[in-house]
């Protein structure tokens, strides 16, 4: 198997422009879970259920809970989606390092 260099030229390429990309999304990520907490406590505050169960069904139910949520899922999807093309581009690299170590003890 042979890699063309400009594949591990754009490989690199995409690793290094997306690195803060990547950085701001794990952020974001650590951020909103940690507001999601927040919002549940103050929407469970607001809420006056009877019981605990009930604060914590109202809050959870909350318009501000919800929009957090849908944020917090749309942080994850991109979170998934630049981890796995990263990886793509860490593994075609892998890959070409083995296939030169290979050549360089005669392997291939």
């Amino acid at each position: 198997m042979n890699i063309p260099d400009e594949r591990i030229e754009k490989a690199l390429r995409f690793l290094t422009e997306t690195d803060e990309a990547y950085g701001e999304l794990k952020g974001r990520k650590a951020g909103i879970e940690h507001r999601l907490k927040v919002c549940k406590a103050v929407e469970s505050l607001k809420s006056g259920g009877k019981s605990m169960a009930e604060c914590e069904a109202l809050a959870l139910s909350s318009e501000p809970y919800q929009a957090m949520v849908n944020d917090y899922e749309g942080v994850c999807i991109d979170l998934e989606t630049i981890g796995a093309k990263r990886k793509k581009e860490e593994l075609v690299i892998e890959v070409w390092r083995s296939v030169g170590a290979n050549r360089r003890s005669g392997q291939i």
